[in-house]
Protein backbone atom coordinates (compact mmCIF):
# COMPACT_ATOMS: atom_id res chain seq x y z
CA UNK A 1 0.00 0.00 0.00
CA UNK A 2 1.39 3.43 -0.96
CA UNK A 3 2.25 5.86 1.80
CA UNK A 4 0.85 9.36 2.10
CA UNK A 5 1.71 11.78 -0.69
CA UNK A 6 4.48 14.24 0.04
CA UNK A 7 3.32 17.78 0.60
CA UNK A 8 4.36 20.29 -2.08
CA UNK A 9 7.48 22.31 -1.31
CA UNK A 10 6.76 25.85 -0.11
CA UNK A 11 8.71 28.28 -2.27
CA UNK A 12 9.29 31.99 -1.80
CA UNK A 13 10.69 34.46 -4.32
CA UNK A 14 12.44 37.82 -4.00
CA UNK A 15 11.53 40.30 -6.75
CA UNK A 16 12.20 43.95 -7.50
CA UNK A 17 8.60 44.23 -8.73
CA UNK A 18 5.83 42.16 -10.29
CA UNK A 19 7.09 43.29 -13.70
CA UNK A 20 9.77 40.69 -14.39
CA UNK A 21 11.98 39.53 -17.23
CA UNK A 22 10.66 36.79 -19.52
CA UNK A 23 13.15 34.21 -18.26
CA UNK A 24 12.18 34.96 -14.64
CA UNK A 25 8.51 34.66 -15.59
CA UNK A 26 9.21 31.18 -16.99
CA UNK A 27 10.71 30.10 -13.65
CA UNK A 28 7.65 31.42 -11.79
CA UNK A 29 5.33 29.71 -14.27
CA UNK A 30 7.18 26.40 -13.87
CA UNK A 31 6.65 26.63 -10.10
CA UNK A 32 2.97 27.56 -10.48
CA UNK A 33 2.29 24.65 -12.85
CA UNK A 34 4.25 22.03 -10.92
CA UNK A 35 2.72 19.44 -8.61
CA UNK A 36 5.89 19.26 -6.49
CA UNK A 37 5.90 22.84 -5.21
CA UNK A 38 3.78 25.92 -4.64
CA UNK A 39 4.48 29.64 -4.49
CA UNK A 40 3.95 30.62 -0.85
CA UNK A 41 5.57 34.07 -0.54
CA UNK A 42 6.70 36.89 -2.81
CA UNK A 43 8.96 39.54 -1.27
CA UNK A 44 8.61 42.74 -3.32
CA UNK A 45 11.16 45.56 -3.07
CA UNK A 46 9.19 48.65 -1.97
CA UNK A 47 12.03 51.16 -1.73
CA UNK A 48 10.97 54.65 -2.81
CA UNK A 49 12.81 56.40 -5.61
CA UNK A 50 15.72 58.53 -4.32
CA UNK A 51 14.56 62.03 -3.38
CA UNK A 52 18.00 63.62 -3.14
CA UNK A 53 18.87 63.35 -6.83
CA UNK A 54 20.97 66.18 -8.25
CA UNK A 55 22.19 66.78 -11.77
CA UNK A 56 25.83 65.59 -12.03
CA UNK A 57 28.50 67.99 -13.19
CA UNK A 58 30.50 67.59 -16.37
CA UNK A 59 33.43 65.89 -14.62
CA UNK A 60 31.11 63.45 -12.88
CA UNK A 61 29.45 62.65 -16.19
CA UNK A 62 32.78 62.00 -17.87
CA UNK A 63 33.93 59.85 -14.96
CA UNK A 64 30.65 57.93 -15.03
CA UNK A 65 30.89 57.39 -18.78
CA UNK A 66 34.45 56.12 -18.44
CA UNK A 67 33.58 53.72 -15.61
CA UNK A 68 30.13 52.43 -16.57
CA UNK A 69 28.39 54.59 -19.16
CA UNK A 70 30.29 53.30 -22.18
CA UNK A 71 29.41 49.73 -21.26
CA UNK A 72 25.73 50.61 -20.74
CA UNK A 73 25.65 52.31 -24.14
CA UNK A 74 27.29 49.29 -25.79
CA UNK A 75 24.89 46.84 -24.10
CA UNK A 76 21.83 48.80 -25.31
CA UNK A 77 23.18 49.07 -28.85
CA UNK A 78 24.08 45.38 -28.92
CA UNK A 79 20.64 44.28 -27.72
CA UNK A 80 18.86 46.50 -30.23
CA UNK A 81 20.99 45.13 -33.06
CA UNK A 82 20.74 41.42 -32.22
CA UNK A 83 17.43 41.18 -30.37
CA UNK A 84 15.68 37.87 -30.97
CA UNK A 85 11.91 37.28 -31.12
CA UNK A 86 12.19 35.18 -27.96
CA UNK A 87 13.88 37.78 -25.78
CA UNK A 88 14.81 36.59 -22.28
CA UNK A 89 14.87 40.19 -21.02
CA UNK A 90 11.50 41.37 -22.29
CA UNK A 91 9.33 42.70 -19.46
CA UNK A 92 6.39 40.45 -18.54
CA UNK A 93 3.63 41.04 -15.99
CA UNK A 94 3.85 38.34 -13.30
CA UNK A 95 0.84 39.62 -11.31
CA UNK A 96 -1.43 36.68 -12.33
CA UNK A 97 1.12 34.26 -10.85
CA UNK A 98 1.43 36.13 -7.53
CA UNK A 99 -1.82 36.45 -5.54
CA UNK A 100 -2.16 39.49 -3.26
CA UNK A 101 -2.33 37.16 -0.26
CA UNK A 102 1.29 36.05 -0.63
CA UNK A 103 2.84 39.44 -1.45
CA UNK A 104 5.10 41.03 1.15
CA UNK A 105 6.43 44.51 0.49
CA UNK A 106 9.77 45.17 2.16
CA UNK A 107 12.24 48.03 2.46
CA UNK A 108 15.71 46.68 3.26
CA UNK A 109 18.48 48.60 4.97
CA UNK A 110 20.99 49.38 2.25
CA UNK A 111 24.76 49.35 2.38
CA UNK A 112 27.02 50.31 -0.49
CA UNK A 113 26.35 47.04 -2.34
CA UNK A 114 24.23 45.09 0.15
CA UNK A 115 20.67 44.67 1.41
CA UNK A 116 19.88 43.68 4.99
CA UNK A 117 16.35 43.10 6.33
CA UNK A 118 14.82 44.13 9.63
CA UNK A 119 14.27 41.58 12.39
CA UNK A 120 10.51 41.93 11.92
CA UNK A 121 10.75 41.17 8.18
CA UNK A 122 13.00 38.20 8.86
CA UNK A 123 10.51 36.79 11.37
CA UNK A 124 7.64 37.25 8.90
CA UNK A 125 9.56 35.25 6.32
CA UNK A 126 10.36 32.56 8.87
CA UNK A 127 6.67 32.31 9.77
CA UNK A 128 5.88 31.47 6.13
CA UNK A 129 7.58 28.10 6.72
CA UNK A 130 9.43 28.17 3.40
CA UNK A 131 11.43 25.26 2.08
CA UNK A 132 13.27 27.43 -0.45
CA UNK A 133 13.61 31.17 -1.04
CA UNK A 134 14.71 32.15 -4.57
CA UNK A 135 16.41 35.49 -5.18
CA UNK A 136 15.64 37.32 -8.44
CA UNK A 137 15.80 40.87 -7.13
CA UNK A 138 17.56 42.99 -4.51
CA UNK A 139 21.33 43.25 -4.19
CA UNK A 140 23.92 41.25 -2.22
CA UNK A 141 22.03 39.72 0.72
CA UNK A 142 23.36 39.86 4.27
CA UNK A 143 22.05 38.83 7.66
CA UNK A 144 19.24 36.63 8.90
CA UNK A 145 17.40 36.39 5.57
CA UNK A 146 20.01 33.87 4.40
CA UNK A 147 18.73 31.17 6.78
CA UNK A 148 14.99 31.93 6.75
CA UNK A 149 14.13 29.00 4.47
CA UNK A 150 14.71 25.35 5.31
CA UNK A 151 17.03 24.80 2.35
CA UNK A 152 18.37 28.32 2.06
CA UNK A 153 18.23 31.17 -0.43
CA UNK A 154 18.85 30.01 -4.00
CA UNK A 155 20.36 32.44 -6.47
CA UNK A 156 21.74 32.36 -10.00
CA UNK A 157 25.27 33.39 -10.84
CA UNK A 158 25.56 33.86 -14.59
CA UNK A 159 29.17 32.90 -15.04
CA UNK A 160 31.35 30.04 -13.80
CA UNK A 161 32.02 31.09 -10.20
CA UNK A 162 35.41 29.38 -10.36
CA UNK A 163 36.42 31.67 -13.24
CA UNK A 164 34.35 34.86 -13.02
CA UNK A 165 33.08 36.68 -9.95
CA UNK A 166 31.66 40.16 -10.01
CA UNK A 167 30.28 41.37 -13.31
CA UNK A 168 28.88 42.25 -15.76
CA UNK A 169 27.24 38.88 -16.29
CA UNK A 170 28.71 36.89 -19.20
CA UNK A 171 30.70 39.84 -20.58
CA UNK A 172 34.23 38.87 -19.64
CA UNK A 173 33.91 35.42 -21.22
CA UNK A 174 33.32 37.20 -24.52
CA UNK A 175 36.05 39.79 -23.95
CA UNK A 176 38.66 37.20 -22.95
CA UNK A 177 37.68 34.83 -25.80
CA UNK A 178 36.75 32.03 -23.40
CA UNK A 179 35.03 29.35 -25.53
CA UNK A 180 32.56 28.47 -22.76
CA UNK A 181 30.20 30.52 -20.58
CA UNK A 182 29.01 28.97 -17.34
CA UNK A 183 25.93 29.45 -15.16
CA UNK A 184 25.42 28.17 -11.62
CA UNK A 185 22.50 27.92 -9.24
CA UNK A 186 23.78 28.23 -5.69
CA UNK A 187 22.63 28.40 -2.08
CA UNK A 188 23.80 31.80 -0.86
CA UNK A 189 26.23 32.37 1.99
CA UNK A 190 27.79 35.55 3.36
CA UNK A 191 30.66 35.17 0.85
CA UNK A 192 30.20 36.81 -2.57
CA UNK A 193 29.53 34.28 -5.37
CA UNK A 194 30.89 31.49 -3.16
CA UNK A 195 27.66 29.75 -2.22
CA UNK A 196 26.99 26.02 -2.23
CA UNK A 197 26.48 25.12 -5.91
CA UNK A 198 23.53 22.83 -6.61
CA UNK A 199 23.50 23.10 -10.42
CA UNK A 200 26.24 23.95 -12.89
CA UNK A 201 26.12 24.22 -16.68
CA UNK A 202 28.23 25.45 -19.60
CA UNK A 203 27.34 26.72 -23.07
CA UNK A 204 29.40 27.87 -26.05
CA UNK A 205 30.21 31.58 -25.89
CA UNK A 206 28.64 33.83 -28.54
CA UNK A 207 31.62 36.01 -29.41
CA UNK A 208 29.67 38.30 -31.73
CA UNK A 209 27.23 39.64 -29.16
CA UNK A 210 26.87 40.04 -25.41
CA UNK A 211 23.09 40.00 -25.84
CA UNK A 212 23.13 36.70 -27.75
CA UNK A 213 25.46 35.19 -25.17
CA UNK A 214 23.17 36.28 -22.35
CA UNK A 215 19.91 35.42 -24.09
CA UNK A 216 20.92 31.80 -24.74
CA UNK A 217 22.33 31.29 -21.25
CA UNK A 218 19.43 32.90 -19.37
CA UNK A 219 16.83 30.85 -21.27
CA UNK A 220 18.80 27.70 -20.57
CA UNK A 221 19.17 28.61 -16.89
CA UNK A 222 15.42 29.15 -16.51
CA UNK A 223 15.00 25.38 -16.24
CA UNK A 224 17.48 24.85 -13.40
CA UNK A 225 15.19 25.85 -10.51
CA UNK A 226 12.35 23.47 -11.33
CA UNK A 227 14.82 20.61 -11.92
CA UNK A 228 16.34 21.11 -8.47
CA UNK A 229 12.93 21.51 -6.83
CA UNK A 230 11.76 18.23 -8.38
CA UNK A 231 14.90 16.48 -7.18
CA UNK A 232 14.45 17.96 -3.70
CA UNK A 233 10.83 16.85 -3.52
CA UNK A 234 11.44 13.35 -4.89
CA UNK A 235 14.87 12.48 -3.53
CA UNK A 236 15.71 14.80 -0.65
CA UNK A 237 18.24 17.49 0.17
CA UNK A 238 21.28 15.21 0.40
CA UNK A 239 20.76 14.23 -3.23
CA UNK A 240 20.50 17.86 -4.38
CA UNK A 241 23.44 19.15 -2.38
CA UNK A 242 25.78 16.36 -3.51
CA UNK A 243 25.02 16.68 -7.24
CA UNK A 244 27.84 19.12 -7.97
CA UNK A 245 31.47 19.30 -6.91
CA UNK A 246 31.99 21.99 -4.31
CA UNK A 247 35.51 22.87 -5.43
CA UNK A 248 34.92 26.60 -5.88
CA UNK A 249 38.43 27.91 -5.28
CA UNK A 250 38.92 31.35 -6.77
CA UNK A 251 42.24 33.17 -7.08
CA UNK A 252 41.38 35.92 -9.57
CA UNK A 253 40.32 39.53 -8.90
CA UNK A 254 36.64 40.45 -8.66
CA UNK A 255 35.55 41.63 -12.10
CA UNK A 256 34.02 45.07 -12.58
CA UNK A 257 32.26 46.81 -15.45
CA UNK A 258 34.69 47.44 -18.32
CA UNK A 259 35.84 51.02 -18.74
CA UNK A 260 35.43 52.96 -21.98
CA UNK A 261 38.84 51.84 -23.28
CA UNK A 262 38.00 48.14 -22.94
CA UNK A 263 34.58 48.65 -24.53
CA UNK A 264 36.23 50.54 -27.39
CA UNK A 265 38.83 47.83 -27.87
CA UNK A 266 36.09 45.18 -28.00
CA UNK A 267 34.28 47.18 -30.69
CA UNK A 268 37.51 47.56 -32.70
CA UNK A 269 38.09 43.81 -32.53
CA UNK A 270 34.55 43.09 -33.62
CA UNK A 271 34.73 45.59 -36.48
CA UNK A 272 37.95 44.04 -37.78
CA UNK A 273 36.52 40.51 -37.56
CA UNK A 274 33.25 41.54 -39.24
CA UNK A 275 35.12 43.33 -42.04
CA UNK A 276 37.34 40.32 -42.61
CA UNK A 277 34.33 38.01 -42.79
CA UNK A 278 32.51 40.40 -45.12
CA UNK A 279 35.47 40.53 -47.49
CA UNK A 280 35.85 36.76 -47.34
CA UNK A 281 32.15 36.32 -48.18
CA UNK A 282 32.49 38.68 -51.14
CA UNK A 283 35.44 36.75 -52.58
CA UNK A 284 34.65 33.16 -51.63
CA UNK A 285 31.89 30.66 -51.13
CA UNK A 286 32.72 28.83 -47.89
CA UNK A 287 31.69 25.29 -46.96
CA UNK A 288 32.32 22.80 -44.21
CA UNK A 289 33.48 19.76 -46.15
CA UNK A 290 33.27 16.63 -43.99
CA UNK A 291 34.86 13.37 -45.12
CA UNK A 292 35.13 9.84 -43.71
CA UNK A 293 38.37 8.21 -42.61
CA UNK A 294 38.76 4.49 -41.87
CA UNK A 295 41.63 3.06 -39.82
CA UNK A 296 42.41 -0.30 -38.21
CA UNK A 297 40.20 -0.91 -35.16
CA UNK A 298 41.51 0.54 -31.89
CA UNK A 299 43.82 3.12 -33.47
CA UNK A 300 42.26 5.87 -31.33
CA UNK A 301 43.67 4.24 -28.16
CA UNK A 302 47.30 4.43 -29.29
CA UNK A 303 48.99 7.76 -28.60
CA UNK A 304 50.32 9.45 -31.76
CA UNK A 305 49.16 6.49 -33.82
CA UNK A 306 50.21 6.83 -37.48
CA UNK A 307 48.41 3.77 -38.83
CA UNK A 308 47.26 3.37 -42.39
CA UNK A 309 44.16 5.40 -43.37
CA UNK A 310 41.57 5.24 -46.12
CA UNK A 311 39.60 8.40 -46.98
CA UNK A 312 36.15 8.67 -48.53
CA UNK A 313 36.20 12.19 -49.95
CA UNK A 314 32.85 13.48 -51.28
CA UNK A 315 32.33 15.68 -54.35
CA UNK A 316 32.38 19.40 -53.60
CA UNK A 317 28.58 19.67 -53.80
CA UNK A 318 28.08 17.59 -50.64
CA UNK A 319 29.71 16.29 -47.48
CA UNK A 320 29.89 12.91 -45.74
CA UNK A 321 29.66 12.80 -41.93
CA UNK A 322 28.27 10.86 -38.93
CA UNK A 323 29.67 7.43 -39.94
CA UNK A 324 28.56 4.12 -38.39
CA UNK A 325 29.96 0.66 -39.11
CA UNK A 326 28.13 -2.65 -39.39
CA UNK A 327 29.62 -6.04 -40.22
CA UNK A 328 27.18 -8.50 -41.77
CA UNK A 329 27.92 -11.83 -43.50
CA UNK A 330 31.64 -11.10 -43.06
CA UNK A 331 31.33 -7.85 -45.05
CA UNK A 332 31.92 -4.37 -43.58
CA UNK A 333 29.63 -1.46 -44.37
CA UNK A 334 29.69 2.19 -43.35
CA UNK A 335 26.48 4.25 -43.16
CA UNK A 336 26.69 8.03 -43.10
CA UNK A 337 24.98 11.36 -43.61
CA UNK A 338 25.15 12.41 -47.27
CA UNK A 339 24.40 16.13 -47.13
CA UNK A 340 23.62 17.98 -50.39
CA UNK A 341 24.41 21.70 -50.29
CA UNK A 342 21.96 22.73 -53.01
CA UNK A 343 19.06 20.93 -51.35
CA UNK A 344 20.10 21.86 -47.77
CA UNK A 345 19.14 18.34 -46.79
CA UNK A 346 20.82 15.16 -45.61
CA UNK A 347 20.21 11.65 -46.96
CA UNK A 348 21.53 8.37 -45.60
CA UNK A 349 24.07 6.63 -47.80
CA UNK A 350 26.10 3.45 -47.46
CA UNK A 351 29.40 2.18 -48.86
CA UNK A 352 31.07 -1.20 -48.49
CA UNK A 353 34.59 -1.32 -47.05
CA UNK A 354 36.85 -3.89 -48.67
CA UNK A 355 39.22 -6.14 -46.73
CA UNK A 356 42.04 -3.77 -47.73
CA UNK A 357 40.16 -0.73 -46.36
CA UNK A 358 39.12 0.64 -49.74
CA UNK A 359 35.63 2.09 -50.19
CA UNK A 360 33.01 0.88 -52.62
CA UNK A 361 30.71 3.27 -54.47
CA UNK A 362 28.37 5.15 -52.07
CA UNK A 363 24.66 4.40 -52.50
CA UNK A 364 21.67 6.30 -51.09
CA UNK A 365 19.71 3.88 -48.89
CA UNK A 366 17.23 6.19 -47.11
CA UNK A 367 15.55 9.38 -48.35
CA UNK A 368 12.43 10.56 -46.52
CA UNK A 369 11.95 14.00 -48.03
CA UNK A 370 13.19 15.68 -44.83
CA UNK A 371 16.64 16.04 -43.32
CA UNK A 372 18.31 12.84 -42.11
CA UNK A 373 21.67 12.41 -40.41
CA UNK A 374 23.50 10.34 -37.74
CA UNK A 375 22.40 6.87 -39.02
CA UNK A 376 22.88 4.79 -35.87
CA UNK A 377 22.79 1.20 -37.21
CA UNK A 378 22.76 -1.85 -34.94
CA UNK A 379 21.54 -5.42 -34.59
CA UNK A 380 18.93 -6.43 -32.04
CA UNK A 381 17.20 -9.79 -31.55
CA UNK A 382 18.30 -11.05 -34.97
CA UNK A 383 17.18 -7.95 -36.91
CA UNK A 384 19.08 -4.95 -38.25
CA UNK A 385 17.82 -1.49 -37.30
CA UNK A 386 18.65 2.14 -37.96
CA UNK A 387 17.84 5.26 -35.94
CA UNK A 388 18.59 8.31 -38.11
CA UNK A 389 18.38 11.79 -36.66
CA UNK A 390 14.96 13.23 -37.60
CA UNK A 391 14.76 16.36 -35.46
CA UNK A 392 13.21 18.25 -38.39
CA UNK A 393 9.96 16.30 -37.81
CA UNK A 394 10.25 16.53 -34.02
CA UNK A 395 10.55 12.83 -33.24
CA UNK A 396 12.94 9.87 -33.03
CA UNK A 397 12.17 7.26 -35.71
CA UNK A 398 13.10 3.58 -36.00
CA UNK A 399 13.76 1.72 -39.28
CA UNK A 400 14.33 -1.99 -39.98
CA UNK A 401 16.33 -3.46 -42.85
CA UNK A 402 14.18 -5.54 -45.19
CA UNK A 403 16.90 -5.92 -47.82
CA UNK A 404 20.24 -5.08 -46.24
CA UNK A 405 21.83 -2.65 -46.86
CA UNK A 406 19.66 -1.19 -49.62
CA UNK A 407 16.08 -1.07 -48.30
CA UNK A 408 14.73 0.07 -44.95
CA UNK A 409 11.19 0.02 -43.60
CA UNK A 410 9.75 2.51 -41.12
CA UNK A 411 8.97 0.59 -37.91
CA UNK A 412 7.59 3.30 -35.65
CA UNK A 413 8.25 6.33 -33.47
CA UNK A 414 10.45 5.84 -30.42
CA UNK A 415 10.02 9.34 -28.97
CA UNK A 416 7.42 11.82 -30.23
CA UNK A 417 7.01 15.60 -29.98
CA UNK A 418 10.62 16.05 -28.95
CA UNK A 419 13.51 18.09 -30.36
CA UNK A 420 16.07 15.30 -29.97
CA UNK A 421 19.33 14.85 -31.87
CA UNK A 422 21.83 12.02 -32.32
CA UNK A 423 19.87 9.23 -30.61
CA UNK A 424 22.22 6.40 -29.60
CA UNK A 425 21.03 3.10 -28.10
CA UNK A 426 23.04 0.85 -25.79
CA UNK A 427 21.93 -2.51 -24.35
CA UNK A 428 22.95 -3.34 -20.78
CA UNK A 429 21.41 -6.39 -19.12
CA UNK A 430 17.70 -6.53 -19.87
CA UNK A 431 17.39 -2.78 -20.46
CA UNK A 432 17.87 -0.61 -23.52
CA UNK A 433 19.32 2.84 -22.91
CA UNK A 434 18.75 5.72 -25.30
CA UNK A 435 21.11 8.70 -25.16
CA UNK A 436 20.19 11.90 -27.03
CA UNK A 437 20.54 15.64 -26.76
CA UNK A 438 17.31 17.58 -26.30
CA UNK A 439 16.95 21.29 -26.96
CA UNK A 440 14.15 23.21 -25.24
CA UNK A 441 13.13 26.36 -27.11
CA UNK A 442 15.95 28.88 -27.10
CA UNK A 443 18.61 26.33 -26.07
CA UNK A 444 21.37 24.84 -28.24
CA UNK A 445 21.14 21.20 -29.33
CA UNK A 446 24.75 20.78 -28.17
CA UNK A 447 24.29 21.48 -24.46
CA UNK A 448 22.21 18.88 -22.64
CA UNK A 449 22.31 15.07 -22.73
CA UNK A 450 19.17 13.15 -21.78
CA UNK A 451 18.88 9.45 -21.01
CA UNK A 452 15.89 7.11 -21.39
CA UNK A 453 15.41 3.40 -20.69
CA UNK A 454 13.02 0.75 -21.98
CA UNK A 455 12.54 -2.99 -22.29
CA UNK A 456 11.85 -2.71 -26.05
CA UNK A 457 12.85 -0.51 -28.96
CA UNK A 458 9.41 1.02 -29.43
CA UNK A 459 9.08 1.78 -25.75
CA UNK A 460 7.58 3.14 -23.71
CA UNK A 461 10.81 5.00 -22.96
CA UNK A 462 11.20 6.14 -19.35
CA UNK A 463 13.14 9.39 -18.78
CA UNK A 464 16.00 9.14 -16.32
CA UNK A 465 15.36 10.95 -13.01
CA UNK A 466 18.65 12.83 -13.33
CA UNK A 467 17.86 14.29 -16.77
CA UNK A 468 19.67 16.07 -18.19
CA UNK A 469 22.47 13.79 -17.07
CA UNK A 470 25.05 16.16 -18.62
CA UNK A 471 24.66 19.93 -19.09
CA UNK A 472 27.94 20.93 -20.69
CA UNK A 473 28.56 21.93 -24.31
CA UNK A 474 32.04 20.38 -24.08
CA UNK A 475 30.85 16.82 -23.47
CA UNK A 476 27.10 16.32 -23.85
CA UNK A 477 26.06 15.58 -27.43
CA UNK A 478 26.55 11.95 -28.58
CA UNK A 479 29.46 11.33 -30.95
CA UNK A 480 28.98 7.66 -31.75
CA UNK A 481 28.25 4.20 -30.40
CA UNK A 482 29.13 3.25 -26.81
CA UNK A 483 31.82 0.54 -26.70
CA UNK A 484 33.97 -1.45 -24.30
CA UNK A 485 37.67 -0.71 -23.76
CA UNK A 486 39.84 -2.50 -21.19
CA UNK A 487 36.77 -3.56 -19.23
CA UNK A 488 35.20 -0.09 -19.15
CA UNK A 489 32.16 1.23 -21.00
CA UNK A 490 33.14 4.24 -23.14
CA UNK A 491 30.75 6.95 -24.33
CA UNK A 492 31.99 9.27 -27.11
CA UNK A 493 30.65 12.84 -26.95
CA UNK A 494 31.10 15.99 -28.96
CA UNK A 495 32.96 19.05 -27.74
CA UNK A 496 31.11 21.92 -29.44
CA UNK A 497 32.63 24.74 -27.39
CA UNK A 498 35.10 26.10 -29.95
CA UNK A 499 32.74 25.42 -32.85
CA UNK A 500 30.11 22.82 -33.73
CA UNK A 501 31.72 19.39 -34.00
CA UNK A 502 35.14 20.60 -32.87
CA UNK A 503 36.42 17.53 -31.01
CA UNK A 504 35.45 14.18 -29.49
CA UNK A 505 35.54 13.73 -25.72
CA UNK A 506 35.61 10.12 -24.54
CA UNK A 507 34.05 9.23 -21.18
CA UNK A 508 34.32 6.24 -18.90
CA UNK A 509 30.79 5.40 -17.72
CA UNK A 510 30.96 4.70 -13.97
CA UNK A 511 27.24 4.22 -13.24
CA UNK A 512 24.32 3.39 -15.53
CA UNK A 513 21.19 2.45 -13.57
CA UNK A 514 17.57 3.54 -13.44
CA UNK A 515 18.41 5.87 -10.54
CA UNK A 516 21.97 6.99 -11.26
CA UNK A 517 24.24 8.01 -14.11
CA UNK A 518 27.87 9.04 -13.76
CA UNK A 519 30.70 9.38 -16.25
CA UNK A 520 34.23 10.76 -16.22
CA UNK A 521 36.13 12.28 -19.17
CA UNK A 522 39.39 10.46 -19.83
CA UNK A 523 40.60 11.17 -23.38
CA UNK A 524 40.07 13.66 -26.21
CA UNK A 525 40.41 13.36 -29.96
CA UNK A 526 41.04 16.82 -31.40
CA UNK A 527 41.16 17.88 -35.07
CA UNK A 528 44.95 17.72 -34.84
CA UNK A 529 44.77 13.98 -35.52
CA UNK A 530 44.05 14.83 -39.16
CA UNK A 531 46.29 17.57 -40.68
CA UNK A 532 44.26 20.46 -42.07
CA UNK A 533 41.08 19.42 -40.26
CA UNK A 534 39.10 21.90 -38.14
CA UNK A 535 36.65 19.43 -36.59
CA UNK A 536 35.92 15.80 -35.80
CA UNK A 537 32.63 14.70 -34.24
CA UNK A 538 31.84 10.99 -34.74
CA UNK A 539 33.77 7.83 -33.84
CA UNK A 540 32.58 4.25 -34.33
CA UNK A 541 34.44 1.06 -33.45
CA UNK A 542 34.01 -2.13 -35.45
CA UNK A 543 35.58 -5.58 -35.33
CA UNK A 544 38.06 -4.85 -38.14
CA UNK A 545 38.00 -1.09 -38.57
CA UNK A 546 37.23 2.16 -36.84
CA UNK A 547 35.76 5.15 -38.66
CA UNK A 548 35.82 8.86 -37.89
CA UNK A 549 34.78 11.97 -39.72
CA UNK A 550 36.85 15.11 -40.20
CA UNK A 551 35.85 18.60 -41.25
CA UNK A 552 37.91 20.59 -43.73
CA UNK A 553 37.25 24.19 -44.77
CA UNK A 554 36.41 24.45 -48.44
CA UNK A 555 36.49 27.79 -50.26
CA UNK A 556 35.63 28.56 -53.87
CA UNK A 557 36.18 31.85 -55.65
CA UNK A 558 32.89 33.52 -56.43
CA UNK A 559 32.33 34.03 -60.15
CA UNK A 560 31.91 37.78 -60.69
CA UNK A 561 28.66 38.78 -62.34
CA UNK A 562 28.97 41.78 -64.63
CA UNK A 563 25.82 43.86 -64.71
CA UNK A 564 25.86 46.99 -66.88
CA UNK A 565 22.47 48.78 -66.89
CA UNK A 566 20.85 48.72 -70.34
CA UNK A 567 23.48 46.54 -72.00
CA UNK A 568 21.96 43.19 -71.05
CA UNK A 569 18.52 44.36 -72.13
CA UNK A 570 19.90 45.35 -75.54
CA UNK A 571 21.67 42.00 -75.92
CA UNK A 572 18.47 40.13 -75.08
CA UNK A 573 16.73 41.86 -77.98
Amino acid sequence: MAGPAKRPLRVGVMLNSTQVTAWTHKVLQDIAESDCCELALAMIDDRPSPSDYREPGILERLRGFWKQGAFNLYARWDRNRYREPRDAFETVDATPLIPDTIRMKVVPKTGRFTDRFSAADVETVRAADLDVLIRFGFRILKGGILDCARYGVWSYHHGDNREYRGGPALFWELYERNPVSGTVLQVLTEDLDAGHVIYRSWSATHFDSLYLNRNANYWKASGFVIRCLRDLHARGWDYVIQRESQDSRYDKPIYRAPNAFKVGWLMVRRTIAASRNKLDDMLFQRYNHWRLIVRPAGSWAIENEKSREWHLVPPTDRFYADPFLLKKDNRNFVFFEDYRFLESKGLISCAEIGADGSFGEPEVVLDRGYHLSYPFVFEHEGETFMIPETRSVNRVELYRAIEFPHKWQFEGVMLDNIAAVDATVHKAGDRLWLFCNIAPEGVSTCDELHLFSSASLLGPWKPHPRNPVVSDVRRARPAGRLFMHEGALIRPAQDCSVRYGYAIQLHRVDALTESDYREEPFRRITPAWQPGSIGTHTLDQGEDFEVLDAKFPLRKFRVPQLRVPGVLQQLEK
